[in-house]
């Protein structure tokens, strides 16, 4: 895929951020102000993004596609030249996997935050230095397998 994603956001129902990763932003301040607009120009919209409906905006120069499952909203951001499209696969692949990782399927913020450590590191396999690299959850879940047995102590 070559559509550049500038961040990922996961937040929860009120707006509180449980996961982000900047691929284009560096500076705290510019990551702290592109938050508050991501706030401001979408969360009239949330409550139509339910059951995974994917919603559009396009706030300054950035394309955000996203959509909620239970209780957290995924967000892929690209450029504003990068089509919607592009998006849509990145938004369901990460819900997808993060539903797999949680309790019956169930996406409830405690269940994200015990499973935060396999949730990061699948979206580090997923987008790689901001290109869409893995999107097959098999895939993603044999490298976190591989990557947990690498990290279990020997005796």
């Amino acid at each position: 895929c070559d559509t550049m994603i500038e961040s990922i956001l996961i937040t929860n129902t009120s707006g509180s951020i449980l996961f982000s990763k900047y691929y284009a932003l560096s500076d705290p301040r510019d990551i702290s102000e592109w938050e508050q607009q991501l706030y401001k120009f979408t969360n009239e919209s949330w409550n139509n993004s339910k059951n995974q409906k994917h919603e559009v905006s396009v706030i300054g120069e950035k394309t955000v596609v996203y959509a909620s499952v239970d209780d957290i909203i995924v967000f892929a951001v690209g450029s504003e030249e990068d089509n919607e499209l592009a998006l849509y696969p990145l938004v369901d692949q990460i819900i997808a996997f993060v539903r797999t990782l949680c309790k019956k399927g169930v996406v409830s913020e405690a269940e994200f935050q015990e499973q935060y450590p396999s949730i990061a590191m699948g979206i580090s396999d997923m987008v790689h230095s901001g290109f869409v690299d893995i999107t097959d959850l098999s895939t993603i879940d044999g490298l976190l397998n591989f990557k947990v047995e690498l990290k279990k102590p020997t005796k």
